[in-house]
């Protein structure tokens, strides 16, 4: 049986102006067992109406509607656990989904594949719905309040700044093992917006003082130390400080 017996889909052409492009594909199904009318967050709007808030904000990815209820979700909303799951339906259920996808033209084949990106600090990392026939399913391996970042190498980073808590001496080695009990590593910094991103992100959580990252000195670095050759990194994927600039700081 083909996958268009079972819903209606189709591309929506949106009449605001945006600097990013993307498509609304709205189609008959629903999110898990929400539903729009008794959720919490749930705001007053018919479905273009919702559908064209989910399609002006960057980081919404999907609008969830229904009798004029509307719901819009963030890809960084959802973890690499628990996830989002939307099933297929049928009209006669009243529920209306429209994903957001890079493509310009609305997809084709069976099954369905929904594609897009994490905008969140302009790292456009790609992700794809997997689909099971009548089914897809969202995961993310760097939800909020991790912060995912793109370096000029290519290479995608995810990374957030945790307390030490009752640890008494806060020192790199001690940081080291903290991050070693949550099960991630020390992370290097390549560029000034890594730096202020760390330093913000700790801010909102109610972290403040030291920030210890990956980098010990070279035993025969002088003071001030070499950009970028005065240092080594352990993280695996740091090499270079990027537009970072270590200032040595006596007395």
């Amino acid at each position: 049986m083909f996958l268009y017996s079972f819903f209606l889909l189709f591309l929506l052409s949106s009449t605001v102006s945006s600097q990013y492009e993307a498509t609304m594909v709205q189609m008959y199904g629903k999110v898990g067992d929400v539903d729009p009318s008794t959720a919490s967050d749930k705001t007053l709007a018919d479905e273009n109406a919702c559908t064209s808030t989910c399609y002006d904000d960057v980081e919404c990815i999907l609008a969830f509607m229904k009798g004029g209820y509307c719901l819009n979700y963030k890809y960084s909303a959802f973890d690499s656990t628990t996830g989002m799951t939307v099933t297929a339906t049928t009209n006669t259920e009243g529920y209306v989904v429209a994903f957001k996808i890079s493509q310009m033209a609305c997809p084709k084949g069976s099954p369905t594949t929904f594609a897009y990106v994490d905008r969140r600090n302009d790292a456009n990392y790609p992700f794809q719905w997997t689909s099971s026939g009548t089914s897809w399913t969202l995961t993310n391996p760097c939800p909020a309040p991790w912060n995912i970042i793109k370096r000029a190498d290519g290479n995608y980073i995810c990374m957030r700044t945790f307390g030490f808590g009752e640890k008494v001496q806060e020192t790199f080695d001690t940081g080291i093992a903290l991050c070693e009990e949550k099960g991630v590593k020390v992370t290097g910094i390549s560029s000034q917006f890594e730096l202020d991103t760390l330093v913000q992100t700790g801010n909102t959580a109610g972290v403040t003082g030291v920030v210890w990252v990956d980098g010990r000195p070279k035993s025969d670095c002088s003071s001030p130390c070499l950009q970028n050759s005065g240092y080594t990194w352990t993280d695996g994927y740091t090499t270079t400080l990027g537009d970072l600039t270590i200032k040595t700081i006596s007395g």
